[in-house]
């Protein structure tokens, strides 16, 4: 079997419902790569995104890794919290059998995953302002790209869209951002296929609206200040994420999407 080079591009939050309602118009590139590529749409059992990344990278599925914090100490009788550790997630991930490849923003832990890469997670993995989720896009961007003209395997990550349709529908930032994103995946796309590269893009889950508000109130969780508490939601997670690719065949589960990972790297 002839081997190619890989990238995976994982897209949180983005569902069919984002792109081929909501938000549409915004998202011309990724629509496009739906209709000529291989496109399906994955029902998950959870949508959230800690155990559906991990099931993507490791092929194992852990029903119990719903957020990325757990209870700590217990102190003068209240009980505080502390973020979930590496070595509590009973699985190997695909860049522990695959050292060489290049990982950039895996959202399995806070902070995400960077191995080989000079990509720093921007806002400790939970970028919540507008230029934030500008930036994160932007380097996500760069670092692929870098990655891909390097000829090696990569698997990047852009969580800007799940944490801007949490906390906003402003229509000048959900477009911005969405934008931008598509903008992003048409360079890194471009750049892979002139390389040759075989590539997946793919989700956790989907989102849809759920207020009337157009901003949430996000405040400092109290055992963790560098991490945000929503107190209100504007978009949600919705049950069903997509997986977009060209390496000949439509991948219709996220284990599938891990197989194809280690398949191909």
């Amino acid at each position: 079997m002839v081997k190619y080079m890989l990238l995976f591009l994982g897209i949180d939050g983005l569902g069919p419902n984002v792109l081929k309602n909501m938000y549409k118009e915004y998202l011309p590139f990724l629509n496009m790569l739906s209709e000529k590529y291989w496109y399906s749409e994955i029902k998950v059992a959870d949508a959230c995104s800690p155990k559906l990344w991990t099931e993507m990278f490791s092929g194992t599925y852990l029903s119990w890794y719903r957020i990325y914090i757990t209870p700590g100490d217990v102190v003068n009788g209240v009980q505080r919290w502390r973020l979930v550790r590496r070595d509590e997630l009973p699985v190997k991930f695909i860049w522990e059998e695959k050292p060489n490849v290049v990982v950039i923003n895996a959202p399995v832990l806070t902070p995400p995953v960077c191995l080989n890469t000079a990509f720093e997670p921007v806002a400790y993995g939970f970028p919540m302002a507008l230029t934030e989720w500008i930036r994160e896009i932007s380097g996500v961007e760069k670092h692929t790209l870098a990655a891909i003209n390097n000829n090696r395997n990569v698997i990047s990550v852009i969580t800007s869209l799940d944490r801007a349709l949490h906390v906003t529908a402003v229509k000048l930032e959900v477009k911005t951002v969405l934008t931008r994103i598509d903008k992003a995946v048409e360079r890194i796309i471009s750049k892979a296929e002139e390389k040759g590269y075989k590539w997946i893009i793919a989700s956790d889950h989907d989102m849809y609206r759920v207020s009337k508000e157009e901003k949430a109130i996000v405040t400092k969780h109290p055992d963790l200040p560098y991490l945000p508490s929503l107190q209100t939601y504007i978009h949600r997670h919705d049950n069903t994420a997509l997986a977009i690719t060209n390496i000949g065949r439509k991948l219709r589960s996220h284990k599938e999407i891990y197989l194809a990972i280690k398949e191909n790297v």
